[in-house]
């Protein structure tokens, strides 16, 4: 078991289990990417030096070093776009001692092999065969995801489970984790980021709730706050 670094988080998940999936998602800009390379900081930079692979389809590792610090133990790769090549390049670079690999984010993932008529039924074939490369490697591998744009049309906006439905993590995955933000429907919001709630909505055996996070606008990370459970 490894460690978020986010203490309330790691009390209510109990921490990055091996051979776990592990979905954050949210809408866009709600801050999951900074949410993935705070975790990925984090855990490199334990007493025991843990490397992280992270998988970066949407930003070139020059745009998020320019943005954020990141540290010399998290691996990025941003030239893979199909789950066959990232699943051969985690075995190779598992040999390394990795011990977290990080996908951001899974609806820019093609596959050559897992081929389907229906768009959903491709992403369960992608969903489940990062599940199995978790399960092959005994490492957790976190999914990164954008959820559906629908849950804008309801009043209460915080995300379900159904908001899932059409990417093949919703059964996948061990846990999952969602972000939401007030503020982030309210004006402004792109020049004033706050608060934010990662509701914990799958946790397989284990307890539910909210963890809420603290943005810090000089560092450009999230901070723990408390929880609620």
């Amino acid at each position: 078991m490894i460690k978020t670094g986010f203490n309330e988080l790691d009390k209510l998940i109990e921490g990055l289990k091996e051979g776990e999936l592990i979905t954050i998602a949210g809408r866009p800009a709600m801050g999951k990417t900074t949410l993935g390379i705070c975790i990925a900081n984090n855990i490199s930079n334990q007493k025991e030096s843990k490397k992280v692979l992270y998988f970066t389809l949407e930003s070139k590792i020059n745009y998020l070093n320019s943005k954020r610090t990141i540290d010399k133990n998290v691996i990025i790769v941003d030239d893979i776009y199909n789950i066959e090549d990232i699943r051969t390049k985690s075995i190779e670079l598992s040999k390394q001692d990795i011990s977290l690999i990080i996908i951001d984010y899974i609806q820019l993932v093609s596959t050559t092999s897992l081929k389907s008529n229906r768009k959903i039924d491709e992403a369960m074939n992608i969903a489940r065969e990062i599940k199995l490369l978790a399960l092959e490697l005994g490492i957790p591998i976190i999914v990164i995801s954008q959820l559906s744009r629908s849950l804008e049309q309801r009043e209460d906006k915080r995300p379900i489970i159904h908001d899932l439905a059409s990417t093949g993590l919703e059964n996948n995955s061990d846990k999952i984790i969602f972000l939401y933000s007030d503020g982030y429907y309210a004006p402004g919001y792109y020049i004033d980021i706050k608060d934010i709630e990662l509701i914990i909505i799958k946790n397989r055996n284990l307890l539910i709730g909210t963890v809420k996070l603290k943005y810090n606008k000089d560092t450009m990370e999230f901070e723990s706050i408390t929880s609620n459970i």
